[in-house]
């Protein structure tokens, strides 16, 4: 049978001495090779472009906490041991995998470090196995199984963009990302527990914004750079990480456009004056979505204040046909460009709706004709 290659432990620490004399008690075993960094920094750095098996992070009265398992990469979960000066006073809180004294002897270190890389590669081994029937290999409810499952970044996920063209310049003005899988926020069914929603909403739009940067024309560039539209519940407005600072999206804020759509739910809107405030302070603008479809109302139009009001389809579909339409359409046009709101009609499918929108003063539009 062929022989494992070693395993690999990371030794993170300020207390060099120390560190230094375990990893000479460690380097004495062939089934482990052991690589020492001197702080959380470069051990992320060292985590991103090698595997490990296990991690030693060092505390001191210099260093007070141990390495923290949110800075793994994504993906990546590793059993952390704590070399601490004194055993503590309290369980462990989760973070690790076990809790070692200072004074702990060489062969208590061998045996738990062993004993870690161990379990990390029996647990490697079972999810490649269950993988391979297509089973899921994470405990239901478990920190990973909730990333796994409600955060697009983390599993497949295809993303498209719709351009909004102004018509009849036939230029874009940006363009709506859309994330298709099997994930929450992405087209499924699944609703995570509140724990999840969270990391998942900023992930995602997190994830949208970098990859649109990446691959649309014009964005991020030019004397007018492009949009990007991003779909949101408004539910989703409150969440607190859409207001981080040292972010891909905080960085574009001045380009993002938050479409909210009451589809999806509906909380009480006059609480939704203050995450927008805030977001709009922050140089996001927003979008009421799905205007025509009886949900979108004069309420949802007063609190969010948007900057684009959006056209369902039930309003565009044969425009140019109904009466009623076109005077409807017409008046909402009239009454947002009265307040400094621009109208993007959406789903355009025929070039005679195109036409008759244009001569309704609707110079925005979005659908299958364009794309």
């Amino acid at each position: 049978m062929a022989r494992l290659p070693p395993a690999r432990v990371l030794l993170i620490g300020d207390r060099k001495s120390l560190a230094s004399t375990h990893r000479g008690w460690l380097g004495d075993l062939d089934d482990l090779d052991v690589v020492l960094t001197a702080n959380d920094e470069s051990a992320v750095a060292m985590l991103r472009a090698r595997h490990y098996d296990a991690i030693v992070s060092y505390v001191s009265s210099q260093k007070n906490e141990p390495f923290p398992r949110s800075q793994l990469p994504p993906g990546v979960d590793l059993p952390i041991l704590v070399v601490l000066d004194r055993a503590p006073a309290n369980p462990p809180d989760g973070n690790a995998q076990c809790w070692l004294p200072q004074s702990a002897s060489r062969r208590l270190l061998h045996k738990e470090v062993v004993r870690a890389t161990q379990l990390r590669r029996l647990v490697a081994a079972r999810r490649r196995t269950l993988q391979g029937l297509g089973l899921s290999d994470l405990p239901p409810g478990s920190p990973a199984h909730l990333r796994r499952r409600f955060d697009p970044t983390e599993g497949r996920l295809f993303l498209a963009h719709e351009p909004i063209i102004e018509w009849p310049a036939r230029v874009p003005l940006g363009f709506e990302a859309f994330a298709r899988s099997g994930s929450w926020g992405t087209g499924g069914a699944a609703s995570p527990p509140d724990a999840a929603r969270s990391l998942a909403v900023q992930r995602r739009l997190e994830h949208l914004a970098s990859r649109s940067s990446q691959c649309l024309p014009g964005f991020g560039t030019g004397e007018r750079p492009a949009l990007l539209f991003l779909r949101l519940t408004p539910g989703e407005l409150s969440i607190p990480e859409l207001g981080r600072r040292k972010t891909r999206l905080r960085n574009l804020a001045s380009q993002i456009v938050f479409g909210v759509s009451e589809r999806a739910a509906r909380p009480n809107l006059a609480d939704l004056r203050a995450p927008i405030d805030r977001l709009r302070t922050l140089g996001y603008r927003f979008a009421l979505d799905d205007v025509g479809t009886g949900q979108a109302s004069l309420t949802s139009f007063a609190n969010l204040d948007p900057d684009f009001v959006k056209l369902a389809r039930c309003l565009v579909a044969d425009v140019h046909r109904e009466p009623t339409k076109r005077r409807l359409v017409g008046h909402l046009v009239r009454a947002c460009r009265d307040s400094g709101v621009q109208v993007i009609a959406k789903d355009i499918r025929l070039a005679a709706e195109r036409d008759t929108l244009a001569e309704l003063g609707c110079a925005l539009m979005q659908g299958p004709l364009f794309t």
